[in-house]
Formats: C-alpha cells, structure tokens, sequence
C-alpha cells in the first residue's frame, strides 16, 4: 500500500484559475489523508477543491474552518468513482464549520457514483450562502449515476448547516440510482416516500429552501445508517 498526504492550513489562497484537486486512481492500493483547515479562499475560477478517489484508493479527508469567497463552479467536490467490483475506492470525509458564499453550481458536492464505490460523508455546521449569478444548490449528494449493476454504498449525515439566502434552488439536494444504497445517519422515516426523506434534512438544517429528493430517472430508497465519523 502506498500511503500519501496533504496538510493545508492557515492560508490564504486567492485569484488564480483552478483551486486545489487531489484525485487518485490506481490499480494498486493507495491511501490518501488530506487536512485543510483554517485557510481563506478568495475569487478562483473553476472548481475550488476537489478530492477524488477512483480504483482502489483510500481518501480520508478533513475540510473544516474554512473560508471560501467567489468561484466560478463548485466550491467543494467529493467524489469516489469505481468500475469493478474488485476496484473498490472509499471515501470519507469530514465537512464541518466552513462558510462559503458567492458560489457557482453546487456550495458542497458529495457522491459516490460509478457502480462500486463506498463514501461516508459528514456535513455539518458550514454556512452556505450569497450564491453566484449560476448556482443550483446549496449542498448535493449522489449515490450512483445509472449502472445497471452497481454496489454503491453513500452514508451521509447532513445537520446543523446554515443553508439560506438563496434564490430559485433547493437548498438541499439528494439522487438515489438504481442497484445502490444511500443511508441518512438519523434518519427514521419511510425511506421510499419523497416527502418522508424530504423532512429528515429540512428538520435538521436551517434552510430557506427545502430538501428535495430527485425522482425522474432515480429512484427513493433510503435507509437509516450511521456513518464513520472523523
């Protein structure tokens, strides 16, 4: 196994055209540990920060106490992508007390998508708000995108967010493929009605607009869970 990391903290990082992308892929077993604290981010184009995994990596992530100013597209992004069954990649990650405003697409962005990949994410206490002229929503997360065969397993806890002061868009939103698994750590509603999965998120955030739960194409399976916590 080979093991990398990074440890950003107390920064300032400001007008330049791409963030900060950490995305791993390899046959082979790689184990990835990012920590970004306490850094200040200011007017950067294109996606701020990306932590990615695909194949056989590990990411454990820490992205807390961040301040993140205007971008021109997402301003964090998890994903985790596998393809096989025995190319498993795994993510977990912790967001939590960062504020983010004047964003583009997608404040937070979590998924695990392409058939085989594992995520827990734990998103709490972030203010997200003062979206850019482009935004779509404040905090979204995926489990799968459309594999017929797909094992996806996302366990997400979504609690104590400040997610106001936007738009038309949901401040919240949640995609459920196919063939995958998508738990809600405290969740206790009927995991197969929208409006049911809909509340546990709007009861557990404050939003000036409500969760919603994507159906066209998806499916509304949810299950209660408890994810790792970091």
């Amino acid at each position: 196994m080979c093991r990398h990391s990074l440890n950003l903290t107390g920064s300032a990082i400001e007008n330049i055209n791409n963030g900060l992308e950490v995305y791993a892929s390899g046959a082979g077993v790689l184990d990835i540990t990012v920590i970004l604290d306490d850094n200040d981010f200011n007017d950067l184009s294109n996606n701020l920060i990306t932590l990615g995994v695909e194949q056989s990596t590990v990411l454990t992530a820490w992205f807390t106490n961040n301040i993140i100013n205007e971008t021109d597209s997402n301003d964090i992004t998890v994903p985790s992508n596998g393809s096989s069954p025995a190319l498993r990649p795994s993510a977990a990650v912790l967001i939590d007390n960062n504020i983010i405003i004047r964003f583009n697409l997608f404040g937070i962005e979590a998924n695990a998508a392409g058939g085989t990949a594992s995520h827990e994410a734990t998103i709490a206490n972030n203010v997200v708000n003062t979206p850019g002229q482009f935004s779509a929503h404040g905090i979204r997360a995926q489990s799968g995108w459309g594999i017929a065969d797909g094992t996806n397993l996302f366990c997400l806890k979504v609690s104590s967010n400040d997610v106001t002061n936007l738009a038309l868009d949901e401040s919240v939103q949640l995609e459920q493929f196919a063939c995958t698994t998508l738990q809600l750590q405290g969740f206790t509603r009927d995991g197969t009605s929208k409006t049911g999965v809909e509340a546990s998120p709007t009861a557990n955030n404050i939003l000036n607009h409500d969760t919603n739960v994507r159906t066209a194409g998806r499916i509304v399976d949810f299950k209660a869970g408890t994810c790792l916590t970091l």
